[in-house]
């Protein structure tokens, strides 16, 4: 039923709004989640009161997940409040929403986060930065290229090909030359591929080979 509804959309919406005050946390929870599924930013304002009103960090998790995909620049504020959450998770879904609302005008509260030991902070720091293109951070991302986990040296990688500025390529060529892990070096490739440089075309096809010979060892 759930994503019958929707497919329906926005029609379903007055109907969905009502599983909003439902008192079994799945059928609220896939109410929130077919809500910012319809990317209408009216109903930013009633997630955002769900998200007050409920201690339940499950529901607390699927209103913020639900605010950053209706990518309203109007929930910043409530978003950035839950960076401080006690709730990792919830720290986790901020960071993420923030990410997909996509203004830069927050960074500034984002890139302390990068210095975090936490795994997922740390990474969904990177990818949010990436997204929202803050060029602010694009020093720390490199340097995070030499981060011993390869998660984290992946969407390093990910975020410096969205962050757009030609200044990385050599970065990604390095990654692609000397990274031992096979994850990396792809995510290293697709980001350079976004710059349609010709210069880097050679290393580009040595990394095809090397995809087409992991696609082979795999069958």
């Amino acid at each position: 039923a759930r994503n019958i509804l929707i497919k329906m959309g926005k029609p379903a919406l007055p109907y969905v709004i009502s599983a909003l005050t439902d008192n079994d946390f799945i059928v609220k929870g896939y109410a929130l989640e077919i809500i910012g599924e319809s990317r209408d930013k009216k109903y930013t304002n009633t997630i955002a009161k769900v998200l007050a009103g409920n201690s339940d960090i499950y529901i607390k998790c699927k209103a913020i997940e639900a605010l950053g995909k209706l990518k309203n620049s109007d929930a910043v504020r409530i978003l950035l409040a839950h960076l401080r959450h006690k709730n990792k998770n919830v720290q986790y879904f901020a960071i993420w929403s923030l990410g997909e609302i996509g203004d830069n005008s927050y960074s500034k509260e984002l890139k302390p986060l990068l210095q975090s030991d936490d795994f997922y902070t740390k990474y969904y720091t990177i990818e949010a930065l990436g997204k929202i293109k803050d060029t602010t951070s694009l020093v720390q991302i490199r340097e995070v290229l030499r981060n011993s986990d390869a998660g984290i040296r992946g969407v390093a990688a990910t975020s410096l090909g969205m962050l757009g500025d030609k200044i990385v390529i050599p970065d990604l060529l390095a990654v692609i030359e000397r990274d031992y892990e096979f994850s990396v070096r792809y995510k290293a490739s697709e980001s350079l591929g976004k710059f349609q440089d010709i210069s880097t075309i050679p290393i580009l096809l040595k990394m095809f080979k090397d995809v087409e010979s992991s696609n082979h060892l795999v069958g």
